[in-house]
């Protein structure tokens, strides 16, 4: 016989379950603690895969460094580099005149300078204070590989790269089919990415007039100093460039016995008169470098193609669109030795909080279904 359902306060039978209590809401923090939960296991993975594995994979790299040899070897091709997070050893000579220094703060921080014959695909990174060089002077240098990307001045560097351009040296005779090259090799044979617009610097060295110095100590009276360079191996007349507080100096026509010629003319006379190679430098764009024949224009100069002592161009330290690697100096995977610590204890974290979040959504599935009024049978 079916029981009629009891009126409102009067007590509930022992075997039933308290309609009062059905509608009762579950405790907030019940509600709250799985959300939690997954939020710090979310955390726990990014930090784990994505902030600590290189540390960790670098720290279980053998102890022993891949021997990359030596990588500034003139006209050799490029050298094969192992991928990001290597440990290798290698010979190479940095670019000591184009530094980069980044991570400064109360330290010095690092010196980066690309490595001569890679192409612009591997810079290497110093402290501060390090002169670039181990006590042999050999360039050996040992450490972890790493893509510029990744590092925490990365990004900075990249974008001073992006702009920056050091010199490269080119033979003269490079200089008639430069202006038609989009890429071309300096002396070393390491290629370089051409600019139109790139910055050309020629030296020349001036073959018929030298430079003359003469002591004003020994030769007071300007008119003792113009009679000395005046005629000198039948050279032509000189032209006084400066009158200097300890020097006259002269500009000197060489005639046909040339500098040495006019070195000994000169010594006969007096010993007091130093000689040198006038130099001139002529700066100017690359698509205003023309060669006609044996003569060389650059700007608004003109020397002779023979007489050019150097020829620098400016190109991109590092080629365009490419993520170079980085040598960290110094850095061992031996030195590393806690990351697999701090991997363990995460995980055991980690598993810790997916068995405690497991368990509340048990727990919460379980509520409902006692909540959960069960089906009343049909007749």
């Amino acid at each position: 016989m079916r029981r009629a359902p009891p009126s409102a306060g009067s007590p509930s039978p022992p075997e039933e379950l308290d309609p009062e209590l059905l509608r009762l809401r579950l405790p907030r923090a019940r509600l709250v603690s799985p959300v939690i939960s997954g939020a710090v296991l979310v955390i726990v993975v990014y930090v784990m895969g994505f902030r600590l594995r290189d540390d960790f994979m670098y720290a279980l790299r053998s102890r022993t460094p891949q021997d990359l040899g030596m990588v500034t070897r003139a006209g050799a091709a490029p050298p094969v580099l192992p991928g990001d997070n290597s440990f290798v050893t290698l010979q190479g000579v940095p670019d000591r005149g184009f530094p980069m220094r980044v991570g400064g703060g109360k330290d010095m921080g690092w010196r980066v300078a690309r490595v001569l014959g890679t192409g612009g695909r591997l810079l290497l990174q110093l402290r501060g204070d390090d002169t670039g060089a181990d006590a042999r002077g050999t360039d050996h240098y040992t450490g972890r590989l790493r893509l510029l990307s990744k590092l925490p001045y990365g990004r900075d560097a990249a974008s001073y790269l992006r702009k920056a351009r050091a010199p490269r040296r080119v033979a003269p005779a490079q200089l008639a089919e430069l202006a038609q090259q989009r890429q071309a090799s300096d002396v070393i044979g390491e290629s370089f990415v051409v600019e139109p617009e790139a910055q050309v610097v020629l030296t020349e060295e001036v073959a018929d007039h030298a430079l003359v110095d003469v002591p004003r100590v020994i030769f007071p009276d300007r008119a003792a100093a113009d009679a000395l360079v005046t005629g000198v191996g039948d050279a032509g007349t000189p032209t006084l460039l400066e009158e200097g507080e300890t020097v006259y100096r002269y500009r000197v026509p060489t005639g046909p016995t040339g500098l040495e010629g006019l070195r000994s003319a000169l010594r006969a006379k007096s010993a007091s008169a130093s000689v040198s190679t006038e130099v001139r430098e002529h700066r100017g764009a690359l698509s205003t470098l023309k060669v006609t024949g044996s003569e060389v224009a650059l700007g608004d100069g003109k020397a002779p193609l023979g007489s050019l002592k150097r020829a620098l161009i400016y190109a991109p330290v590092v080629p365009p669109g490419t993520d170079p690697l980085v040598l960290q100096a110094g850095e061992r995977p031996a030195e590393y030795w806690y990351y697999p610590v701090i991997f363990g204890v995460l995980f055991l974290f980690f598993l810790f909080n997916a068995w405690g979040l497991y368990r509340l959504l048990r727990e919460r599935q379980r509520a409902r279904a006692q909540a959960t009024p069960a089906a009343e049978p049909s007749r």
